[in-house]
């Protein structure tokens, strides 16, 4: 039986994210049900089992409950995500939320933008953005 990771993730995204990139992680977060609204891209995360659920996902492994937000700020103009799950990680499926998520985010190589964490251990594995390659 896999065990569970706990993933807790803070960033902003660009004001230039596609509405495309929105209605998905809407849609992950469970902010709404409506997939139809989802172009899905050619990424490695769409290629998971449970792409559609990871970031809806809780254990009581942890003590953090499952939350969502994904808010537009209008005096900024860019929207800020917030993301505390839970979930089997079996095929990577945070690496692969980062790296399909970063090059649409407001941040910078280096800039810390959460945390796993693998169930039982007690040092969390730190995440910091990385160089866009592609969008």
């Amino acid at each position: 039986m896999a065990m569970y990771t706990e993933f807790h993730f803070n960033s902003e995204l660009e004001c230039e994210a596609p509405q495309n990139v929105i209605n998905i992680l809407k849609f992950m977060g469970g902010e709404t049900t409506d997939i139809s609204t989802c172009e899905i891209p050619e990424h490695e995360l769409f290629k998971c089992d449970d792409w559609d659920r990871m970031l809806k996902g809780d254990s009581a492994c942890f003590a953090a409950k499952s939350s969502f937000s994904l808010n537009y700020n209008e005096s900024t103009n860019w929207y800020t995500v917030c993301i505390i799950c839970s979930l089997k990680n079996t095929q990577g499926e945070i690496n692969k939320f980062v790296d399909w998520i970063t090059p649409y985010l407001l941040s910078w190589e280096g800039r810390f933008l959460g945390y796993s964490r693998f169930e039982g251990f007690q040092e969390p594995n730190l995440i910091y953005c990385k160089p866009v390659t592609e969008k």
